[in-house]
């Protein structure tokens, strides 16, 4: 039988490292950071204790277990098999060119609704400036989202991932230009409304999946540098930090402090995974019992259009909710200004100690079954793990699969990944690149 660890990635792509290194060094840095360092960098107050520090270290061990009882559950496996000719190539490209045009139509009526609402030239102009209050004047005036419309655009996630398998398994002429445009958008969008999150998911998914499907095939050279990925990737998110923080809070804001601005940059970074675990056991602390409904782990149902309305009233009145209510929660005991909250803590929220524990059981198990379906280069796996690996990636400072702007990409993923589960039972597993079924019938055309 072949098991997971025999099959060659980098180390840092298991999502059981992943989550623990990453979950228990911001913990270290919530609990060690003195009280002190917490007023005067973050003007907030400092809440993590060691009690916080077990139950993260806790949900550390809850995932592992999870993760271990997937493994042990795999009672036998098919041998691997040639990804190329297993891939449905047309359910691929369909799925690239409907994603990739969908977030187009989500950032033109964007970039439309902001102009009729006033935007102009000379705006974006200001922001590369760094003239005082502009990027907030754009979010909260002109580019405010348009619900159920700028969503759209977190489908260029979708086109990311399955451009990297349609580039790496049948050129890169065909696709380049299409990711060059969302990567092009993206990072207009990460300038101008301060949201470096939506280019970081884009890059991320599209380094893990490529890494998935060609990483056996890279020079030993090319597969060293991988595996040290980690020791270089301090250093570029903390300039990638740096650079855009410049624009959203140095010029407005600190820039005529006795400071630098890689000191301010280094500082406030730290300052994002520490009082995100900070402002999670404040809130263990404040919402106490816990909520006893999925508010935190499924909060995209809370905003979702056209069913918030029901989920609010059945959820009867939660008065801490996202929105003003939370920020004046955060304002009084915290600092709004940093309103993350760490996404190891928000299951605890819901559920309570044990029930947040059971939480991180079964999440690693799932997180553990997509891993293996990606290091097999399955389809299914293919398309869910990387986003998975952005949400594990995250984990220390938002619950990232549970928010709105993770729906849509992986509700089209997991449609994807269904209708070829589909097909596969009916048609058997495709042997060539296009429509030839495993069992001898052949595909439906259009797959």
């Amino acid at each position: 039988m072949d098991s997971v660890h025999k099959f060659d990635l980098p180390w840092w792509s298991r999502p059981g490292l992943l989550f623990a290194i990453g979950s228990i060094l911001a913990a270290l840095a919530a609990y060690l950071t003195p009280d002190r360092s917490y007023v005067l960098y973050w003007r907030s107050v400092k809440y993590m204790t060691f009690g916080s520090l077990l139950l993260v270290l806790g949900s550390v061990a809850s995932f592992l277990v999870g993760a271990i009882a997937a493994d042990a559950l795999v009672v036998s496996e098919r041998s691997p098999v040639d990804w190329r000719a297993a891939m449905p190539w047309r359910l691929t490209r369909a799925l690239f060119q409907l994603s990739f045009w969908l977030c187009m139509v989500g950032y033109s009526v964007w970039a439309y609704v902001g102009v009729s609402r006033g935007l102009r030239l000379q705006h974006l102009i200001a922001v590369i400036h760094g003239e005082k209050g502009v990027i907030e004047y754009l979010k909260r005036i002109y580019l405010l989202p348009v619900t159920g419309i700028t969503t759209l655009t977190q489908l260029g996630i979708v086109t990311m991932i399955v451009g990297a398998a349609l580039g790496a398994g049948t050129g890169w002429r065909g696709v380049w230009k299409k990711l060059a445009i969302v990567l092009a958008v993206s990072g207009l969008r990460a300038l101008f409304f301060s949201e470096r999150l939506a280019l970081i998911e884009l890059v991320v998914c599209f380094v893990i999946s490529l890494v998935g499907l060609k990483y056996r095939e890279w020079k030993p050279s090319l597969r060293n540098v991988a595996r040290l990925a980690p020791i270089l990737a301090p250093a570029l998110l903390i300039f990638f930090f740096t650079g855009f923080e410049y624009f959203r809070s140095w010029s407005n804001f600190y820039a005529d402090r006795q400071t630098s601005l890689v000191e301010f940059g280094t500082t406030r970074l730290l300052g994002y995974y520490a009082t995100a675990m900070d402002n999670g056991a404040y809130l263990m602390k404040t919402l106490d019992p816990p909520v006893g409904v999925p508010y935190f782990t499924l909060n995209f149902l809370w905003r979702f259009p056209g069913i918030k309305t029901t989920v609010n009233q059945l959820s009867g009145d939660l008065s801490f909710a996202y929105g003003d209510p939370y920020m004046g929660l955060l304002q009084a005991g915290a600092n709004p200004e940093f309103n993350n909250a760490s996404g190891v803590m928000l299951p605890f929220l819901d559920y309570g100690v044990p029930g947040g524990f059971v939480y991180w059981v079964l999440a690693g198990a799932i997180v553990q079954m997509f891993f293996r379906l990606f290091a097999r280069r399955e389809f299914v796996g293919l398309c869910m793990y990387p986003l998975t690996f952005m949400s594990v990636l995250e984990m220390p400072r938002i619950l990232y699969w549970a928010d709105g702007r993770a729906f849509l990409p992986f509700f089209l993923l997991a449609g994807a990944s269904a209708a070829y589960i589909y097909l596969q039972r009916q048609y058997g597993r495709p042997r060539s690149a296009w429509v030839v079924g495993g069992s001898g019938r052949s595909w439906p055309a259009s797959y």
